[in-house]
């Protein structure tokens, strides 16, 4: 049993600092390959990102404030940075210091979900049909999970406060890749397009 919760807590651990570190390697994988498809994910990323900082900061702030309700992450909230863990020699345990609502974690992972689920259903032919379902399962399943471990293994936001997030992704994710998708498309007859990790894992 100490081992199985090791684990589990060391996999929570990753989803914690899943953001920053995916960024990074979207961005690195664009460099590498040339993959338009990447580059345009990191700028979306980086876009998403801002928009959170304004909803949190003034947004959604101003309309708790105009409606009265209450936008704070719950009361036990600790942890809740990405790379906020605690300090077993100190015992502090780090306070969140940003609204909760919406999720930033949940907003962030459910767009490049979201564009890579759009692009995948739009423009991927060569994986299968099977393959292609396989995609949208990992690909929700890694948003589920985030709201999971935002809500109830760190507690640092309300139920509210992670669909606030994905259905902001959602609608980000869909009006970007509109705009960006001509170039994409453009793109993808002269880019040598590496095959996703599905790829591998279905062969």
């Amino acid at each position: 049993m100490t081992i199985i919760a090791y684990c589990y807590n060391n996999f929570n651990n990753i989803f914690k600092v899943l953001p920053p570190t995916l960024l990074i390697f979207i961005f690195i994988f664009g460099l590498l390959f040339n993959n338009y498809v990447s580059l345009f994910l990191t700028i979306g990323y980086i876009f998403t990102n801002l928009f959170n900082y304004l909803c949190k900061n003034y947004i959604f702030k101003l309309f708790c404030y105009i409606t009265n309700t209450s936008c704070a992450r719950p009361d036990n909230a600790k942890n809740c940075g990405s790379f906020d863990f605690d300090d077993n020699l100190s015992g502090i345990v780090p306070e969140p210091t940003t609204s909760g609502m919406p999720s930033g974690h949940a907003q962030t992972i459910a767009f490049v979900a979201m564009f890579l689920i759009i692009h995948i259903f739009k423009n991927v032919n060569y994986l299968s049909p099977r393959r292609k379902k396989l995609s949208y399962f990992l690909l929700i399943f890694f948003i589920v999970y985030m709201d999971f471990t935002r809500t109830y293994v760190f507690g640092c936001h309300t139920v509210l406060q992670v669909i606030v997030g994905n259905l902001i992704s959602i609608f980000i994710a869909f009006f970007y890749y509109k705009l960006v998708e001509p170039y994409i498309l453009k793109s993808l007859e002269n880019v040598y397009s590496v095959p996703l990790i599905i790829d591998i894992v279905c062969e």
